[in-house]
Order: C-alpha cells, then sequence, then structure tokens
C-alpha cells in the first residue's frame, strides 16, 4: 500500500472522470479525422494524438502493476506535454477538436503532482 496524499480524489471518482474524458477524447479525435481538411497540419494533429494515446496507456502498468512511481512521474509528465503540443496542432486543423481536449489536459497537468506527492510521500 502507497501512502498518498490527503487531496487524493476518492476512488469512485476515477470511472466516472475517465469515461468522460475519453468520450470527449473520442469526439475531438473523430472531428479531426472525420471533419478537418487533409494536410500536414492535420497529419500533426492526429500523429500527436498517437503519441498521447501511447503514453496515456503506458502509465497506469508502470505505476499500479510495476510499482515504478518515480518512472511514472517521469511518463505522466511527458503525457502532459503531448497532450499540450496535440491541443496546439489540433487549435489549427479544428478548434472545437482542440476544446475537447482541454479538461483532459487539466486532469493530467493535475495527476503529475498528485504522482510527485506520492513519490515524497513513499521514498
Amino acid at each position: 500500500m502507497l501512502a498518498k496524499p490527503n487531496w487524493t480524489p476518492p476512488n469512485s471518482a476515477l470511472p466516472a472522470v475517465w469515461t468522460t474524458l475519453y468520450v470527449m477524447m473520442a469526439l475531438g479525435i473523430w472531428l479531426m479525422w472525420e471533419r478537418a481538411a487533409d494536410g500536414p497540419a492535420k497529419f500533426r494533429a492526429v500523429v500527436l494524438f498517437g503519441v498521447q494515446l501511447v503514453l496515456n496507456a503506458a502509465w497506469p502498468p508502470i505505476f499500479f502493476a510495476l510499482h515504478q512511481i518515480r518512472l511514472a512521474l517521469v511518463v505522466i509528465s511527458a503525457l502532459a506535454l503531448a497532450i499540450a503540443a496535440t491541443i496546439a496542432a489540433a487549435w489549427h486543423v479544428h478548434r472545437l477538436a482542440a476544446l475537447l481536449l482541454v479538461p483532459y489536459l487539466l486532469w493530467v497537468i493535475y495527476a503529475p503532482v498528485l504522482n510527485a506527492g506520492i513519490v515524497v510521500l513513499n521514498p
């Protein structure tokens, strides 16, 4: 059992939060894929979306299965940067798609802070 900061959200909140975020992400990538004009800007936004999705998928097993909380902190920090880059790229392709990713970025900015708190409490 890891010690967690007292500002850790309850486990019961996580399914609702992540379900909402994944629906918004899916709508965002669909808008970029289906509604945006083809070209280098769209390609860049879609590739960045894929990069952040890989980092998103990598974090849970690193943190929960491998118990590598420091490596998980690096991955979640990279994820936040990748989401920010995706939003910036998507802004030039489909603004609503970019805006749909903002709550995801805000949640993932909170996640490395929480992860860092766990690292500090579990030396």
